[in-house]
């Protein structure tokens, strides 16, 4: 037998490593999945941690010093006493319908890729196809609360087809295992899922990570991307407006932004340095430790929508999504971002329509809409007054219903679709 024909047999069915504790196929085309986790790893995680060691807090808790030790106590205690992963797998799987396959390589990656996504489509027959791409710490969960209504909507609203991928590293895409497939190539990946569902046109949604993949797939691939909608975007300010700041001249939501984008600095920048330079060395430790790598997502969960009640069923559920195959490929996944060159390219070449949702209570949703006009071409900036970061998750209604606005015979994003 020749080693080609070994290669090419290899790469019509990839099974995932003997590490990943869940059954998974990846072939070539699109097949049925079912989240099947090993019981004996949910058993194993579980015992984990009950015997967590959580740190020893100041008396009068730091807040920028992390979570308070009582949280992590109260999630230490509900997973070794009440949480139910088999619940959680039962309701993805009964609500997401999910596939696998494998995509040939993406861009200067050149390694088959296997992915994980939902794709449920709608009875509509005017239907209009969606890409939804999750961010971090997200995964195909994000979907979840969105997909009825983008699916099966009233009557007189558009409805669409969805697929949501998990990226690689996340959910059951298994994490790429050699470097260079970063969110740029991801979405090279997704244009050719797309394609693989007989689907050579489309509008694409995505939020944090997604919103970058996304924003790469509308500059790589425009005469398939014909619309772009995003709860994220925000654009650094330039020298005139810091000069504007300093002296004073700047407008309230000016200067909110540049002092808010300040404090990111001085805060949060520190967990993606982490991520950057040394995501291997962060992942042993989480991936040794499910607490410890709870306590790690619901510093995000909480900074990205402080205003939503997490409960600690969903803390653990969104925490199993990335733990069950490992954190690594996730965090990995910003190595790759600062890694690249090209950088996140401005929408300024992309000349299809693109929207912003803007979701205030994240503080980084808070974008001045001629700043955000620099970067592309605008027809639907919506403003709100409650929600945040993890819009499909904590606004579902009006995430979808935003949608719904944006593209709708007359508007323009429909227009170009049309096209």
């Amino acid at each position: 037998m020749s080693k080609r024909f070994l290669s090419v047999l290899l790469f019509a069915t990839l099974a995932v490593s003997a590490n990943f504790p869940f059954k998974a196929n990846f072939g070539t085309s699109p097949a049925p999945f079912s989240i099947d986790v090993d019981p004996s790893f949910i058993e194993e995680t579980r015992v984990k941690a009950s015997l967590a060691r959580i740190a020893t807090d100041l008396v009068q808790h730091v807040p920028q010093d992390g979570p308070p030790a009582e949280n992590i106590t109260a999630i230490k205690d509900y997973w070794a006493n009440n949480y139910n992963w088999n619940e959680t797998q039962k309701r993805l799987n009964d609500h997401l319908p999910q596939f696998t396959t494998t995509i040939d390589g993406a861009g200067n990656y050149s390694h088959p890729i296997p992915l994980h996504f939902v794709h449920r489509q709608s009875s509509r027959k005017d239907a209009i196809p969606l890409l939804f791409v999750h961010g971090y710490p997200g995964s195909i969960i994000e979907v979840e609360r969105v997909i009825d209504g983008f699916t099966n909507p009233p009557s007189n609203e558009t409805a669409f087809h969805v697929v949501a991928p998990s990226l690689p590293g996340f959910g059951f895409s298994p994490a790429p295992e050699y470097p260079g497939l970063g969110l740029r190539e991801s979405g090279q990946a997704f244009h050719k899922l797309m394609l693989q569902l007989g689907y050579n046109k489309y509008i694409v949604h995505g939020g944090d990570l997604g919103s970058h993949t996304v924003r790469y797939m509308a500059i790589d691939q425009p005469e398939s991307v014909r619309a772009l909608h995003t709860n994220l975007w925000y654009q650094v300010p330039n020298q005139q407006d810091m000069d504007n700041f300093n002296a004073k001249n700047s407008t309230a939501e000016e200067a909110f932004l540049i002092n808010v984008l300040a404090t990111f600095r001085l805060t949060f920048l520190g967990q993606r340095q982490v991520f950057e330079n040394e995501p291997l060395q962060w992942a042993y430790a989480q991936t040794d430790s499910p607490v410890g790598c709870a306590a790690w997502i619901l510093t995000e969960l909480k900074g990205g929508s402080p205003s939503y009640d997490w409960t600690l069923d969903e803390i653990i559920s969104w925490t199993m999504l990335l733990y069950i195959q490992g954190p690594f490929g996730s965090a990995r996944m910003y190595k790759e971002l600062s890694d690249k060159t090209h950088g996140l390219a401005s929408l300024t070449t992309f000349t299809s329509q693109w929207a912003s949702l803007n979701l205030p209570s994240k503080a980084l949703s808070r974008l001045p809409e001629d700043w955000a006009r620099r970067q592309g071409n605008i027809v639907w900036f919506n403003h709100y007054s409650s929600g945040g970061h993890f819009a499909s998750w904590d606004s579902p209604t009006e995430l979808v219903a935003d949608a719904r606005e944006f593209i709708k015979p007359g508007t323009a994003a429909w227009d170009a679709y049309q096209k």
